[in-house]
């Protein structure tokens, strides 16, 4: 006779992270620094910051799309 096999699967889901970067090339004698920009995402969970602050450095964000923007 044949035998039966139950097999469960647990999924664990893991929680959505965002972060923010910008990088500015200073190559012709330029000295702005990234920090002198404001990155936000608009969308599930709206983050706003600086490069490199903990409002945009691994933010919890909740699934879906986001629009990236930037002002300075």
């Amino acid at each position: 006779t044949g035998d039966n096999a139950t097999c469960t699967i647990n999924n664990d889901d893991q929680a959505a992270t965002l972060t923010l970067a910008k990088t500015v090339t200073n190559d012709n004698g330029g000295t702005a620094l990234a920090t002198a920009w404001t990155l936000a995402a608009a969308g599930p969970t709206n983050i706003t910051g600086a490069t490199g602050s903990a409002a945009v450095t691994n933010a919890s964000v909740n699934p879906g799309s986001y629009a990236l923007s930037e002002t300075g």
